[in-house]
Protein backbone atom coordinates (compact mmCIF):
# COMPACT_ATOMS: atom_id res chain seq x y z
CA UNK A 1 0.00 0.00 0.00
CA UNK A 2 2.82 2.13 1.10
CA UNK A 3 4.60 1.59 -2.12
CA UNK A 4 0.90 2.53 -4.22
CA UNK A 5 0.73 6.10 -2.27
CA UNK A 6 4.59 7.59 -2.47
CA UNK A 7 4.29 7.76 -6.53
CA UNK A 8 1.09 9.54 -5.68
CA UNK A 9 2.14 11.93 -3.30
CA UNK A 10 5.68 12.74 -5.44
CA UNK A 11 3.33 13.38 -8.38
CA UNK A 12 0.86 15.43 -6.34
CA UNK A 13 4.06 17.63 -4.59
CA UNK A 14 5.44 17.86 -8.35
CA UNK A 15 1.67 19.29 -9.31
CA UNK A 16 1.56 21.70 -6.22
CA UNK A 17 5.14 22.85 -6.78
CA UNK A 18 4.28 23.51 -10.14
CA UNK A 19 1.02 25.62 -9.70
CA UNK A 20 3.10 27.82 -7.59
CA UNK A 21 5.74 28.20 -9.60
CA UNK A 22 3.39 29.20 -12.18
CA UNK A 23 2.22 31.60 -9.48
CA UNK A 24 5.35 33.44 -8.96
CA UNK A 25 6.50 33.93 -12.54
CA UNK A 26 3.21 35.25 -13.35
CA UNK A 27 3.53 38.00 -10.49
CA UNK A 28 7.24 38.79 -11.56
CA UNK A 29 5.77 38.96 -15.08
CA UNK A 30 3.13 41.40 -13.82
CA UNK A 31 6.04 43.65 -11.88
CA UNK A 32 8.10 44.29 -15.14
CA UNK A 33 4.76 44.53 -17.31
CA UNK A 34 4.03 47.43 -14.58
CA UNK A 35 7.65 48.49 -14.61
CA UNK A 36 7.80 48.50 -18.53
CA UNK A 37 4.36 50.73 -18.35
CA UNK A 38 5.49 53.15 -16.03
CA UNK A 39 9.12 54.16 -17.98
CA UNK A 40 6.51 53.69 -21.63
CA UNK A 41 4.37 56.92 -19.81
CA UNK A 42 7.20 58.80 -18.89
CA UNK A 43 8.51 58.66 -22.34
CA UNK A 44 5.73 59.25 -23.99
CA UNK A 45 4.87 62.51 -21.68
CA UNK A 46 8.83 63.50 -22.46
CA UNK A 47 7.76 63.67 -26.05
CA UNK A 48 4.99 65.21 -25.92
CA UNK A 49 6.54 68.08 -23.96
CA UNK A 50 9.19 68.52 -26.41
CA UNK A 51 6.27 68.93 -28.86
CA UNK A 52 5.16 72.02 -27.04
CA UNK A 53 2.32 70.38 -24.93
CA UNK A 54 1.86 71.27 -21.21
CA UNK A 55 1.22 67.32 -19.85
CA UNK A 56 0.69 66.58 -16.46
CA UNK A 57 0.65 62.88 -14.79
CA UNK A 58 -1.66 61.88 -11.58
CA UNK A 59 -2.14 58.74 -10.11
CA UNK A 60 -5.02 57.46 -9.00
CA UNK A 61 -7.25 59.35 -5.65
CA UNK A 62 -9.50 57.69 -3.35
CA UNK A 63 -12.20 60.13 -3.15
CA UNK A 64 -12.23 62.84 -5.20
CA UNK A 65 -15.53 64.28 -3.79
CA UNK A 66 -13.56 65.95 -1.63
CA UNK A 67 -11.59 67.90 -3.66
CA UNK A 68 -14.68 69.25 -5.16
CA UNK A 69 -16.60 72.50 -4.23
CA UNK A 70 -19.27 71.76 -1.73
CA UNK A 71 -22.38 72.88 -4.13
CA UNK A 72 -20.63 70.78 -6.90
CA UNK A 73 -20.32 67.97 -4.59
CA UNK A 74 -23.51 68.21 -3.29
CA UNK A 75 -25.03 68.50 -6.53
CA UNK A 76 -23.30 65.35 -8.17
CA UNK A 77 -23.74 63.09 -4.98
CA UNK A 78 -27.90 63.97 -5.58
CA UNK A 79 -27.97 62.83 -9.12
CA UNK A 80 -25.92 59.97 -8.00
CA UNK A 81 -23.28 61.08 -10.34
CA UNK A 82 -19.41 59.86 -9.67
CA UNK A 83 -17.13 62.38 -11.04
CA UNK A 84 -13.90 60.79 -12.38
CA UNK A 85 -11.42 63.71 -12.93
CA UNK A 86 -10.65 67.59 -11.77
CA UNK A 87 -8.36 69.55 -13.96
CA UNK A 88 -7.15 72.97 -12.72
CA UNK A 89 -6.09 75.22 -15.54
CA UNK A 90 -4.44 78.25 -15.74
CA UNK A 91 -3.80 80.60 -19.15
CA UNK A 92 -1.77 83.01 -19.37
CA UNK A 93 -0.97 85.75 -22.41
CA UNK A 94 1.49 88.34 -22.71
CA UNK A 95 2.94 90.56 -25.68
CA UNK A 96 2.73 93.74 -27.16
CA UNK A 97 -0.05 95.16 -29.15
CA UNK A 98 -0.74 98.48 -31.20
CA UNK A 99 -3.90 100.25 -31.04
CA UNK A 100 -5.08 101.88 -33.77
CA UNK A 101 -7.02 105.02 -33.88
CA UNK A 102 -10.85 104.84 -35.06
CA UNK A 103 -11.14 108.26 -36.63
CA UNK A 104 -14.93 107.25 -37.01
CA UNK A 105 -15.86 106.83 -33.10
CA UNK A 106 -13.16 109.35 -32.18
CA UNK A 107 -14.49 113.10 -31.49
CA UNK A 108 -13.64 116.41 -30.57
CA UNK A 109 -12.97 115.80 -26.62
CA UNK A 110 -12.07 112.40 -26.76
CA UNK A 111 -9.52 110.00 -28.74
CA UNK A 112 -10.36 106.14 -29.27
CA UNK A 113 -8.23 103.28 -30.14
CA UNK A 114 -8.89 99.74 -31.33
CA UNK A 115 -7.01 96.94 -30.25
CA UNK A 116 -7.08 93.40 -32.05
CA UNK A 117 -4.69 91.27 -31.67
CA UNK A 118 -5.17 87.21 -31.05
CA UNK A 119 -6.59 86.59 -27.62
CA UNK A 120 -6.72 90.36 -27.04
CA UNK A 121 -9.15 93.17 -28.36
CA UNK A 122 -10.56 96.39 -26.54
CA UNK A 123 -11.11 100.07 -27.07
CA UNK A 124 -9.08 102.62 -25.51
CA UNK A 125 -10.46 105.72 -25.39
CA UNK A 126 -8.51 109.26 -23.90
CA UNK A 127 -10.48 112.45 -23.34
CA UNK A 128 -8.54 115.80 -23.74
CA UNK A 129 -9.23 117.53 -20.19
CA UNK A 130 -8.49 114.14 -18.19
CA UNK A 131 -5.53 112.40 -17.37
CA UNK A 132 -7.34 108.90 -17.19
CA UNK A 133 -7.93 106.48 -20.39
CA UNK A 134 -10.59 104.17 -20.36
CA UNK A 135 -9.97 100.28 -22.05
CA UNK A 136 -13.00 97.76 -22.45
CA UNK A 137 -11.23 94.41 -23.17
CA UNK A 138 -11.99 90.98 -23.84
CA UNK A 139 -9.90 88.30 -23.50
CA UNK A 140 -10.59 84.53 -25.57
CA UNK A 141 -8.33 81.63 -25.52
CA UNK A 142 -8.71 78.99 -27.11
CA UNK A 143 -7.16 75.46 -25.88
CA UNK A 144 -6.85 72.02 -25.97
CA UNK A 145 -7.03 69.20 -23.30
CA UNK A 146 -7.00 65.72 -23.64
CA UNK A 147 -7.24 62.92 -20.93
CA UNK A 148 -5.57 59.65 -21.81
CA UNK A 149 -5.58 56.76 -19.14
CA UNK A 150 -1.98 55.35 -19.48
CA UNK A 151 -0.75 51.52 -19.45
CA UNK A 152 0.75 51.85 -15.75
CA UNK A 153 -3.26 52.96 -14.57
CA UNK A 154 -1.55 57.17 -14.38
CA UNK A 155 -4.12 59.71 -15.78
CA UNK A 156 -1.86 61.99 -18.19
CA UNK A 157 -3.23 65.72 -19.13
CA UNK A 158 -2.17 67.51 -22.40
CA UNK A 159 -3.05 70.85 -23.12
CA UNK A 160 -1.93 73.01 -25.11
CA UNK A 161 -3.20 76.45 -26.88
CA UNK A 162 -2.92 76.93 -30.73
CA UNK A 163 -1.75 80.98 -29.95
CA UNK A 164 1.63 80.40 -29.17
CA UNK A 165 1.22 83.53 -26.83
CA UNK A 166 -1.00 81.63 -24.24
CA UNK A 167 0.69 79.59 -22.01
CA UNK A 168 -1.13 76.69 -20.09
CA UNK A 169 -0.63 75.15 -16.71
CA UNK A 170 -2.34 72.18 -15.04
CA UNK A 171 -1.54 72.99 -11.32
CA UNK A 172 -4.01 70.46 -9.97
CA UNK A 173 -4.61 66.89 -11.41
CA UNK A 174 -6.44 64.32 -9.71
CA UNK A 175 -8.58 61.06 -11.55
CA UNK A 176 -10.74 58.14 -9.11
CA UNK A 177 -11.21 55.37 -11.98
CA UNK A 178 -14.61 53.33 -11.62
CA UNK A 179 -13.81 50.73 -9.99
CA UNK A 180 -13.21 47.15 -11.88
CA UNK A 181 -15.23 44.83 -11.80
CA UNK A 182 -14.76 41.76 -9.37
CA UNK A 183 -12.17 39.62 -11.13
CA UNK A 184 -12.39 35.28 -11.11
CA UNK A 185 -8.39 35.03 -9.21
CA UNK A 186 -9.83 33.34 -6.40
CA UNK A 187 -11.91 30.97 -8.40
CA UNK A 188 -9.38 30.32 -10.40
CA UNK A 189 -7.14 28.88 -7.82
CA UNK A 190 -10.51 27.77 -6.03
CA UNK A 191 -10.89 25.39 -9.34
CA UNK A 192 -7.26 24.51 -9.53
CA UNK A 193 -7.02 23.04 -6.16
CA UNK A 194 -9.95 21.06 -6.58
CA UNK A 195 -8.26 19.91 -9.60
CA UNK A 196 -4.90 18.76 -8.20
CA UNK A 197 -7.23 17.24 -5.15
CA UNK A 198 -9.03 15.07 -7.95
CA UNK A 199 -5.48 14.30 -9.42
CA UNK A 200 -4.25 13.34 -5.92
CA UNK A 201 -7.19 11.53 -4.65
CA UNK A 202 -7.30 9.53 -8.45
CA UNK A 203 -3.86 8.49 -7.88
CA UNK A 204 -4.02 7.31 -4.45
CA UNK A 205 -7.01 5.14 -5.62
Amino acid sequence: MWSALIPAAVVLALLVSLLSWGARGHRNADRADARADSLATEFAAAQLREAGYQVTLAGVTRDLTRLLEDSVATVLEAARSRPIVRTVVEATAGGSSAAELDSVASGPDSTVYLVEDGPLSGVITTWADSALARLEWQVEISAELVHSVAADGRLVSIARSPDPRVVLKVPALAWSPPPPPPGPSRLRWLVAGLAIGVVGWELVR
